[in-house]
């Protein structure tokens, strides 16, 4: 039991589901405030992208209430698995900023602020989600590979926002079309100079979402040992 109170303690899912739940209601609410005044349905895909969002969130959720309930290991790797395929749907949102465009009749500011609203959101539901199991693993394997792991994850989520913003692969390809998507993952290993910014964006996102993981971490608990 104390264990489990530790746990409750250290991931307020209460609270930070509500503050999820209130940005993701801004940012719906924005949307449609948006449709309202231009009259058209310009942005309307970006539901669609924050919903893709909040389901690594969902899946982070059920493994840690499994984690700490010791569930079958075959049922925890198989969500550990979906979470990692979902995961870079989360930062991915912030790619979308590149459709702003002046609209004649829609405040310029209108649209910044919903398309930041969205990348925010989508960020920082990455980075709960990515927190939880942060926690589980320091806590059960330490420090080194607590952080090894956030490491590893952002690389790789980096490098599927490239396969989702370039080749236009979303993570249901893998069951759709995992012998295309595949092929193009084993080309672009074996022939990366066929694809064009595919080291720089990786780099440049990787460095990027290490640093905002870093500030909201170390923000949040500024002058004390990280839980």
């Amino acid at each position: 039991m104390s264990n489990i109170k530790k746990y409750l303690y250290r991931v307020p899912f209460l609270k930070q589901s509500l503050v999820l739940i209130f940005s993701i209601l801004f940012c719906i609410g924005i949307l449609f405030y948006r449709i309202h005044v231009s009259g058209n349905f310009d942005y309307d895909y970006m539901l669609w992208n924050l919903l893709l969002a909040i389901i690594p969130y969902c899946f982070s959720i059920l493994i840690y209430q499994n984690f700490r309930d010791h569930c079958k290991k075959s049922f925890y790797v198989l969500l550990v698995l979906l979470w990692l395929l979902f995961y870079p749907n989360a930062p991915y949102i912030i790619t979308d900023i590149k459709h702003f465009r002046f609209v004649y009749g829609v405040p310029s500011w209108m649209d910044i602020l919903m398309l930041f609203s969205f990348a925010w959101t989508g960020l920082i539901l990455g980075f709960a989600s990515l927190r939880m199991f942060h926690i589980m693993l320091e806590d059960n394997l330490g420090r080194i590979w607590g952080w090894l792991f956030v490491m590893i994850v952002i690389i790789l989520s980096s490098f599927g926002v490239y396969l989702g913003r370039y080749l236009r692969y979303n993570s249901w390809h893998l069951f759709t079309e995992p012998q295309t998507l595949l092929t193009e993952i084993n080309n672009i290993v074996l022939n990366p100079h066929l694809y064009p910014g595919i080291y720089s964006m990786t780099i440049l996102f990787s460095l990027f979402f290490i640093l905002a993981y870093l500030s909201v971490v170390f923000f949040m608990f500024p002058n004390k040992k990280i839980d």
